[in-house]
């Protein structure tokens, strides 16, 4: 190309670039410019595009290559960016993809490679065409930790997100225990937090866990204090049994006894495993006692070490017994029968030794003093004590019953399976398939501490060395803690589906985690634990980042589990500082009761009502407390009765309507006609009803009620008598005209017939003189005066 040419093109590009640059150039902010979420910048600053001859912008072959920063992230659009060249004064550019070709702000293919063509010598138009325009990188844009991209400005994430900064985006926190308030932001999933109102912080407890993961590859796992899950030990095909059921750790932490129909010794560390009692051959099983292998055992569900772990005590379910194993004799580990029967004689019977019967026992731990082992006697329902002095068994708690009825020894009833000693020794936890029991040992007391976080664990119970509160157990895939005030359980390690993978916490998976042992265990910090619990019922919860506690409700009230505050107990209930609980029957409360008051006399209380009732009329209470009333035998004949009584003969009572009470008596005693009783009333009143020309006929209800019947001649329309008119009589308590040739009066009772010369038609008030001469009788013809014919007989 001539360089005049060249010049040419070069001075026209500089021209474009200031023409633009002092149109826009304000967009441009410290060198670079963000738009549509990415950072555009300029990859060749360092060459001068002010000058205009050539050579200056690259005085020497070859020319530097442009480099992309490696925190740029370059990627390559894919629309038209010269506005954005523009917008930075920036003139024809070019735009760097990660490859090292560079694109036109408005092309869809790479025009050369600067990085190869820029680095040697070679066409002079190529060379050029990479230095003197400038060359834009896109960059994402890179935001601090806590914060995210949204549009073109890193913005913060929110209290309860967090990001690591940089092109990450911000996600929500879940370091908290559950649902907890978030009180930061973070830099990573590290955000502070404290409990809600209505939980409490309890100190947590960090176990470190031996894990038995009973289904294949029944692998032998393990749990630090940071929830890492990693395996340590997986059988081999030389080893004599892999199919656990039971599992004790020596105190060295180190050593672990295993097995099933033998017992098993594993070094934890070397991974030495060795079979120092029990059948390594055919039959296997058995019930035999002797030396080491020469011994045999049907199915060991559970041991414990005793004597400072001279010996192992052992439960041999199908043989109905509890075996001894002689570790210190350590060439020939001989094996005895403690208790039960050596023939596999299954039964109930307290006894000495081989005397003494059990039915499938399940579990077996030692107290601290080492004096008592007890024993979860599954098939009899019941859990047995051991003196291990003298082998003596006697039945602790329990009667034989399959229902969980808490209660005193062996009032109580219970289904053991897996026991577990709280620290001290104090308390022994029994699993049963539905829930967790406690044994108070010092008052043999059996309660129901807590059933629906258990239920899906069929397995061994672990109590924490260190809080009498903490339990750990094994199921469903996972491993978790029990916190007993609350019944909450806490995941520490495994998810919702079964596998055998090591990790941490909930990305770590377990087949069957059935059997566990305590390693290691430490308190967490006091000012952040590592969990927020409800409150138990009938206590309240205060919470904050460093301190909070349950407090108990005071007398008179209770709250629900997880409350912030307590409420009222309500009219019929009571509390002397716990729950609410019913007044007896015959005794009511109002709301905020400390205790209930007995029903007086003449009330009672049902059970379902929460306040006294006044008993019934003709019904009587006689002593506070009822919780019921009975009929009364008072009343009199033409009684009714009027109200309760506080006995069986002073029941209120009143007469019947008509009827008077006479005191001197105690009978009722009939109102006459025209009088009337209210009930109960002692005396007939006169009645107002009476109108003239009326007589009453009978007893009212009231002064307005009594009946009465009207006098001859008189006719009632409900409330007078009136007269029949001149013409008429009564008859049959109507008026009806009087018959031709007879007359009527006005209210008589009769018509009077017409004398002789007279006549008279139906209805007349009067008789009419007949108009001929001579005697006459009565009028008998037809017709109305004067118009008719009148016809009067002659007389005789």
């Amino acid at each position: 190309m001539d360089r005049s040419i060249r010049s040419m093109a070069k001075a026209a590009i500089l021209l474009l670039n200031f023409l633009a640059c002092a149109a826009v150039s304000s967009a441009s902010v410290g060198g670079h410019v963000d738009y549509n979420g990415f950072r555009y910048l300029l990859a060749n600053v360092d060459i001068d595009s002010a000058s205009t001859d050539y050579g200056d912008d690259c005085p020497s072959l070859p020319c530097t290559p442009y480099s992309i920063p490696s925190t740029c992230n370059a990627s390559y659009p894919t629309t038209d960016i010269s506005d954005v060249a523009l917008s930075l004064g920036w003139g024809a550019s070019y735009i760097a993809a990660p490859d090292g070709n560079l694109y036109g702000t408005y092309a869809s293919s790479p025009i050369f490679n600067p990085l190869l063509d820029l680095s040697v010598s070679g066409s002079v138009a190529l060379i050029e065409a990479g230095w003197q325009a400038r060359i834009i990188l896109r960059c994402t844009i890179l935001c601090p930790a806590g914060t995210g991209l949204r549009g073109n400005t890193c913005v913060s994430c929110g209290i309860g997100n967090w990001s690591t900064g940089g092109s990450g985006a911000c996600q929500p926190c879940t370091n908290g225990p559950g649902t907890v308030n978030y009180t930061s932001v973070g830099s990573g999933n590290n955000c502070t937090w404290t409990c809600n109102a209505a939980d409490y912080v309890t100190d947590g407890y960090n176990p470190s866990l031996l894990i038995g993961d009973l289904a294949p590859p029944y692998s032998i796992r393990a749990v630090d204090p940071n929830r890492v899950v990693s395996t340590v030990y997986t059988p081999r095909i030389t080893d004599a049994t892999y199919n656990y059921k039971f599992m004790v750790l020596s105190s060295d932490k180190q050593t672990v006894y295993l097995g099933s129909y033998t017992v098993n010794k594993l070094n934890i560390t070397n991974k030495t495993f060795t079979t120092i009692a029990g059948l390594t051959s055919y039959p296997y099983r058995g019930a035999s006692d002797g030396l080491g292998t020469m011994a045999s055992f049907n199915a060991i569900t559970g041991a414990a070490l005793w004597q400072n772990e001279s010996y192992l005590l052992l439960v041999d379910s199908p043989n109905c017994n509890v075996r001894l194993l002689n570790l210190s004799a350590n060439s020939t580990f001989p094996v005895t029968t403690l208790a039960g029967s050596t023939t596999q004689s299954c039964g109930m019977l307290n006894g000495v030794g081989t005397a003494a019967r059990f039915r499938y026992p399940q579990d077996i731990v030692v107290d601290s003093s080492q004096t008592t082992a007890y024993v979860a006697d599954s098939g009899n329902y019941v859990v047995r004590a051991i003196n291990l002095t003298s082998s003596a068994v006697t039945t602790l708690v329990g009667n034989g019953g399959v229902t969980s009825v808490d209660g005193v020894g062996t009032a109580a009833s219970i289904d053991p399976r897996y026991l577990a000693l709280s620290p001290g020794g104090a308390t022994l936890f029994v699993k049963t398939p539905d829930a967790v029991r406690a044994i108070n040992l010092a008052t043999l007391l059996v309660e129901t501490l807590n059933r629906a976080p258990l239920a899906y664990s069929p397995y061994q119970l672990v109590a924490s060395a260190l809080d009498p509160q903490t339990l750990y157990f094994g199921g469903n895939y996972r491993v978790a803690s029990f916190f007993l005030p609350s019944g909450e359980a806490f995941d520490i390690a495994g998810g919702r589906t079964p596998a055998s993978v090591d990790g941490v916490g909930r990305e770590a998976r377990f087949m069957l985690p059935s059997l566990l042992v305590l390693l290691n265990e430490t308190a967490a910090p006091a000012s952040m634990c590592p969990a927020c619990n409800r409150c138990p019922a009938g206590q309240f919860g205060t919470c904050n980042a460093t301190a909070s506690e349950c407090l108990p409700c005071p007398a008179g009230f209770f709250s629900p589990r997880g409350a912030s505050a307590c409420v009222p107990c309500s009219a019929g209930f009571y509390s002397a500082g716990g729950p609410c609980l019913p007044c007896p029957p015959g005794s009511s409360s109002g709301n905020g009761s400390t205790a209930c008051a007995n029903c007086s006399a003449g009330t009672f209380r049902p059970p379902f009502s929460p306040v006294c009732l006044n008993c019934s009329a003709g019904t009587y209470s006689a002593d506070v407390g009822a919780a019921q009333c009975r009929p009364c035998a008072n009343l009199t004949g033409n009684g009714s009765w009027a109200g309760p009584g506080t006995n069986s003969t002073n029941c209120a009572f009143g007469c019947r309507p008509g009827f008077s009470l006479v005191a001197a008596t105690g009978t009722c005693s009939p109102c006459g006609p025209g009088t009337f009783a209210a009930p109960g009333s002692a005396v007939c009143s006169p009645c107002t009803n009476l109108p003239d020309n009326a007589n009453h006929t009978g007893v009212g209800a009231n002064a307005t009620s009594c009946p009465f019947a009207c006098q001859p001649g008189f006719i009632s329309n409900g409330t007078a008598c009136l007269p029949c008119p001149a013409g008429s009589r009564m008859r049959a308590g109507v008026c009806v005209n009087c018959t031709a040739g007879s007359y009527g009066l006005a209210s008589a009772s009769v018509c009077l017939a017409c004398s002789q010369g007279n006549y008279s038609l139906p209805g007349a008030s009067a008789c009419t003189v007949c108009s001929n001469a001579g005697p006459y009788n009565i009028f008998v013809g037809r017709g109305t005066p004067p118009r008719g014919p009148v016809v009067c007989q002659a007389g005789s």
